[in-house]
C-alpha cells in the first residue's frame, strides 16, 4: 500500500485489513459515534446532579463567562448565616489566574509556603464546590466512570490541591477534597494511578450524602441515562447490522 486510506476516524484501523476501505470507514465512524455518546454521558452527569439538587431546594450556582464568578461565590458564601444547615452547591467554579498571582504576591515573604504555579492556564475549573456556614467548603471532581485517566487525574489532583490552598489562605476550612466516581458502588472499584495527597475517593452515593441525599436520588439520576439507552441501543444495533449485511453477505 503506497498511500494511507482517507479515513475520518482512527478507529477504522482497528478493522482495516488493507483491502476493505469502505467497511473499515463505516465501522470506524460507528465506533467514533459510540465514543461521542459515552463522552456526552459523562458531560450530562453534572446537569443531572444539579437538577436533582434543585428538586430538594438546594441552592445551586453555575459559572458564567466572567472571571468575577469566584468573587460572587465568595460574597454569597461569606453571607451565609452561621449555625444553620444551609449549603450552596457551585458547579464549574472558575478561579482566574490573577487570583493565584495575587496570593503569591501576598505571601511572598513566607519561604515555606508552596507557590501556586499556573503555567499556561488562564484559570482553574472545579466540577463542584460545596460551601457551608462558618466558611467551611468541600471540593470535588466528579466523573461517571470508575477509572481516572493517569494524566488527567494528576492534573485534577493538582488543581484540587491548589484550590484547597487558595481557599484556606482566604480563611476557609476545607473539610473534604474528593475525586468522585458516580458509577462506583464501593471506593475499591475506583482506579486512580496518581498520588492523591489529601484527596479522598468518593462513590456517587457518598457524594450525594454530602447534600443530605441518598440512594433514591442516585437511582433517579441513573434513570436519566436509561431513558436514552433504548434509543442508543437501537441506533448501534441497526447501524452494525447494516454494515455486517452489506460487507459480509
Amino acid at each position: 500500500m503506497d498511500t494511507c486510506p482517507n479515513f475520518k476516524s482512527s478507529y477504522s484501523y482497528l478493522v482495516y485489513t488493507g483491502d476493505n476501505d469502505e467497511e473499515a470507514c463505516a465501522l470506524g465512524y460507528l465506533f467514533r459515534e459510540i465514543h461521542s455518546l459515552n463522552i456526552k454521558n459523562g458531560l450530562n452527569l453534572e446537569k443531572y446532579i444539579i437538577e436533582e439538587l434543585k428538586k430538594f431546594g438546594i441552592t445551586t450556582l453555575t459559572k458564567n463567562k466572567k472571571d468575577t464568578f469566584y468573587d460572587k461565590v465568595k460574597e454569597i458564601a461569606n453571607g451565609m448565616e452561621p449555625g444553620n444547615n444551609q449549603l450552596i452547591a457551585v458547579s464549574q467554579l472558575k478561579i482566574p489566574k490573577e487570583e493565584f498571582v495575587e496570593h503569591n504576591n501576598r505571601f511572598s515573604n513566607d519561604i515555606d509556603r508552596p507557590k501556586l504555579i499556573m503555567k499556561n492556564k488562564k484559570s482553574i475549573h472545579l466540577d463542584f464546590a460545596v460551601f457551608l456556614p462558618n466558611k467551611n467548603v468541600k471540593l470535588f471532581e466528579v466523573k461517571f466512570g470508575c477509572v481516572f485517566d493517569t494524566k488527567k487525574s494528576k492534573g485534577e489532583v493538582d488543581s484540587l490541591m491548589k484550590i484547597k490552598q487558595l481557599l484556606e489562605e482566604d480563611g476557609y476550612t476545607v473539610a473534604d477534597v474528593g475525586l468522585v466516581s458516580f458509577m462506583a458502588n464501593d471506593v475499591k472499584q475506583i482506579s486512580v494511578k496518581t498520588v492523591l495527597y489529601d484527596v479522598k475517593l468518593f462513590t456517587g452515593l457518598q457524594f450525594l450524602q454530602v447534600f443530605g441525599l441518598g440512594q433514591e436520588s442516585r437511582r433517579r439520576i441513573f434513570s436519566r441515562y436509561e431513558e436514552n439507552a433504548s434509543k442508543n441501543k437501537k441506533m448501534i444495533y441497526t447501524r452494525f447490522t447494516e454494515i455486517m449485511t452489506k460487507y459480509n453477505s
